[in-house]
């Protein structure tokens, strides 16, 4: 096992790190802070900072290829406004933005909002529970194609979590809540986001509940389906019996129907990379910190991306925080160790290059963020 670490680090491919652009201090009404990116075709990178902004409550912001940045949306401009923009944002084929607030709103406990390219915002929903923050690097929104969105509040059905809807005539309704069975066995506090397959399904994990025979008092957690009605069927409850335990990020799907998704403990070493078939066969990729000290990482941090030859790459949060590749045959090697304390932050976006974009949340100039790059060889 060893040897063959070795020898997938040597094939690495190699990449050029470069510091795409860097945030200015939040005191010059800049963005500070940035969360995941999100890419469009053309390689412009949007997203949202927790911070800066003209009213210093965060930012809707975009950066060209070259790294020009510009704020497309400061927060606190209009009434109940929402405040501390958290996770990804989404684009709809027009260009607008969707995403969601931590704080803020007509109760204080976050907002779904919308963009537009120009940077007019809508209130889409006001929450009236606690904060839709969720314990993940990246909340977000899956929108489908009639405008409908849907997205996870724990803080709803007592803390265990439930999907939500959200027409795009603002009706907001629970699809469905989890630990509805004894003990949980159906998942508890759904994690990341949810994505939304070709046959119109909801597919996510939760972090907790299903297997009882999982070790962990709250449980291992699930891959999850739900369908249009709010019917739930769990395709896979980890056992950390070899399978990983506790997945806290949303799923990648391939043209075959397979999911890719991260335990944060469990398999071999601790944390797994793992797939699920359509039909809920579980097996295990890869398993960190098969290597001394974990240098081939540890705790992934963040969703996989997934290129066309079918490679998965994300970062890892400890064992060094670097950047991984992991091949279709269950093959990594480390991609790049950070260069600095900053990290490599919660997620990645590839252009049609091959090349890699992510963001810091403290590096930069001002170490108030930064966006990079790494360049393909």
């Amino acid at each position: 096992m060893f040897l063959f670490l070795l020898l997938a680090l040597a094939s690495a491919q190699t990449y050029t790190y470069s510091t795409l652009v860097s945030f200015p201090n939040s005191s010059k009404k800049s963005a500070a802070f940035p969360s995941a990116p999100t890419m469009d075709s053309s390689g412009n990178i949007y997203g949202v900072s927790q911070e800066g902004g003209a009213y210093n409550e965060g930012t809707v912001f975009k950066v060209t290829p070259e790294g020009v940045l510009s704020v497309i949306y400061s927060f606190g401009a209009a009434k109940n406004d929402g405040q501390s923009p958290v996770g990804t944002v989404i684009r709809d084929p027009a260009g607008n933005l969707y995403g969601l607030t931590s704080q803020g709103g007509a109760s204080g406990s976050g907002i779904v909002f919308r963009v537009t390219p120009s940077g007019k915002e809508t209130i889409l929903h006001s929450f009236s529970g606690s904060s839709v923050t969720c314990p993940c690097p990246e909340p977000s929104l899956t929108r489908d194609s009639k405008g409908n969105l849907y997205g996870y509040d724990l803080y709803t059905n007592f803390g265990h979590g439930s999907i939500f809807k959200l027409a795009p005539t603002g009706t907001y309704s629970t699809l469905h809540d989890f630990c509805l069975l004894t003990n949980c066995t159906d998942g508890d506090q759904p994690s990341g986001r949810p994505i939304l397959a070709a046959n119109g399904k909801l597919y996510g994990v939760t972090y907790a509940g299903g297997d009882v025979s999982c070790p962990f008092e709250s449980g291992c957690g699930t891959v999850f389906e739900v369908d249009t009605g709010g019917n739930e069927t769990v395709l896979h409850n980890f056992t950390s019996n070899g399978d990983g335990a506790q997945p806290a990020t949303k799923l990648t799907q391939d043209v075959s129907g397979n999911f890719y998704g991260t335990t944060y403990y469990g398999g071999l070493g601790y944390s797994t990379v793992f797939k699920v078939s359509s039909s809920g066969q579980e097996s295990v990729l890869y398993s960190f910190c098969m290597q001394a000290n974990c240098a081939d990482g540890e705790y992934p941090n963040g969703a996989l991306i997934r290129d066309n030859a079918g490679n998965l790459y994300g970062i890892a949060s400890e064992g060094g925080n670097p950047i991984y590749k992991i091949t279709a045959e269950g093959m990594e090697s480390v991609i790049l160790y950070p260069p600095g304390f900053a990290g490599f932050g919660y997620g990645l976006v590839m252009d049609a290059a091959g090349n890699l974009y992510g963001t810091t949340f403290q590096g930069g100039a001002a170490h108030t963020g930064s966006i990079y790059k790494l360049t393909k060889e």
